[in-house]
Order: structure tokens, then sequence, then C-alpha cells
């Protein structure tokens, strides 16, 4: 199973010329992947436990937009797609989920894993979906989150992928031209230290800074990240920076007691195509809308 520095990540945010040297001249605090050290002890951060939910399956026929794009993009059969309303006992808004049929991770898992991300941080995306893949992959656009392949109880995915919601509408502010990560601060931090988290981290900026986010939910949650092996010496400044933003505020951190206070627009309720037209199925939707495709 790959780890976490496997993940494809797809930013809606513009990047721009550093006038740091980038993380790509930095060397690697996780030569393995920092998915393999949060890991551990006793699961690391698959030991998180989830908040309880409910499941809702939607009738066959109907889809979300964007899993309807996510399908004719080619990951799956769209009369194959499966939609389900989860209600978290922590947040009064119903998260959407999707799967192909013969998606690796099941819908509980899928509910299960996403549902260790603290609620103050899981509330920054609204849609979250699972597909077929050879290896496990996600990817993130406008607080939607895929995943691909077999990622069970690879709950760093998930943080990784929260976290560049976090980076975005979070710190840099909605309609933001960039991610927070790609402003001068985190260049200077990255470029005061020696290393960055491993060898994913060194493929821009906001992929730095999620994996440095994943730690600060190892450090939040599982184990001061400060007393693991290796040392986080090297990685000191970027690692402090981090846990000040999301971890004492407390985003990632889980607290007892925390609920959701933000909600994202819906998309839109779209027909799988002519065969769910035909059967019945899409009575009060006009038509199924292509939209902007979405392909990770």
């Amino acid at each position: 199973m790959p780890s976490l520095s496997a993940l494809l990540c797809i930013l809606p945010f513009l990047s721009f010329v550093s006038t740091q040297a980038p993380p790509s001249s930095k060397s690697e605090w996780a030569s393995n992947g920092v998915g393999a050290v949060v890991k551990v002890p006793n699961g690391g951060l698959n030991s998180i436990p989830y908040s309880a939910y409910t499941k809702t399956k939607w009738t066959w026929g109907k889809l979300p937009q964007h899993c309807y794009n996510a399908a004719m993009g080619g990951r799956c059969n769209v009369y194959d797609v499966e939609a389900y309303d989860i209600q978290y006992t922590d947040c009064s808004e119903v998260n959407v989920m999707c799967r192909c049929s013969n998606a690796q991770v099941s819908i509980d898992q899928l509910a299960n894993d996403f549902g260790r991300v603290p609620v103050k941080a899981r509330q920054w995306a609204n849609y979250v979906s699972a597909w077929s893949a050879p290896s496990c992959s996600a990817a993130s656009n406008d607080q939607k989150i895929d995943i691909y392949g077999d990622c069970n109880d690879q709950v760093g995915v998930y943080f990784h992928e929260v976290a560049h919601s976090l980076d975005g509408p979070l710190l840099a502010g909605i309609g933001a031209p960039h991610a927070w990560s790609y402003g001068q601060e985190w260049q200077d931090l990255v470029a005061l230290d020696t290393c960055v988290a491993d060898n994913y981290a060194r493929a821009s900026y906001a992929e730095s800074w999620a994996q440095v986010a994943v730690m600060a939910a190892y450090h939040a949650n599982v184990q001061d990240i400060f007393t693991v092996s290796p040392s986080v010496g090297c990685i000191v400044n970027q690692v402090s920076k981090v846990i000040e933003q999301i971890v004492d505020t407390p985003i990632f951190r889980r607290v007892a007691g925390q609920t959701c206070d933000r909600w994202w627009p819906k998309d839109p309720t779209v027909c799988m195509g002519p065969e769910a037209e035909a059967a019945g199925a899409c009575i009060g939707i006009t038509s199924t809308r292509a939209g902007r495709r979405f392909v990770a």
C-alpha cells in the first residue's frame, strides 16, 4: 500500500513564482513518507475515534452534479454510482458521499475515515467520493475530495486533502487568488528549515504545507510530534507554524462538544441519464447537465 507521499492533489488556486528556494531543493524529514510515521504507535491517525453517523442511500437515478461529472470523466459507469447522505452527530449539515459500486473503499469505510477528521476541519469539505483505481491516491477541488483505490485505514489521506481546503478558503480567504502556502511567509519558513516533510512535500509549497498539516494532526490527536523519531528539528519552523494555525485554534484537534458552524452550497441534483429517465427515476429533474467536467 503506497505511502501518503503517493497522493495526487489538484488545487483550485493559482501559484506564482517563488523568490525562495523551492521545496524540491530540501531534504526529507521522513524518507519513507509521512504516512509511514503517522501510522504508529497503535495505529497512529487510524486510532482516532470517528464521529458517529447515520446514512441514507439516494434512490437510484439521481446524483449530485460533482459525482455525475466524475463518473462521466471516466471514473465509473454513471449508472453504477451510489450516493448517500451522511449525517454525523456533531454536525447538522449533511455530507453527501458517492462511490462507484466497484470502489475498493466501502461507504462505511469512507464515512468512518472522513469522520476521524475533527468536525471543525471536516466542515471545510462538503462532498467525498470513492472510485476504483490500482493504488491509493486522492484529489481535492472546490471543497470536494475524491479517494481513488484501496485507501482503507489511511486516515492521513483524508487529513491531507482536508488540509488543502483549509490552506485555501480558511487561511487565504474565500476568493483568494492562491492558497496561503504560496505566500511569502510560508516560503520564508521553508527556507529557514533544512528539510520538508517527505518527498511528496517537495512537489510544491501547497503540498509541503499539507504534509506538515498531517504531522500537526498527529501531534494534536496521537502523540507529541516533538518526541517522535526522526526528530523534527530540521523542519521545526514549518511544524510550529502549522500547529499554531490549525491545532492551537483548535481546528485539527478533536475536542468534546465541537460542532460544525460552516456550510457550503449544495451541487444541483441531476439525472444519471436516459436509462434512469426511462425508468421514471428522474421525476422532478429537468435534464442531465454535464456542467464543468472534473477529471482528477
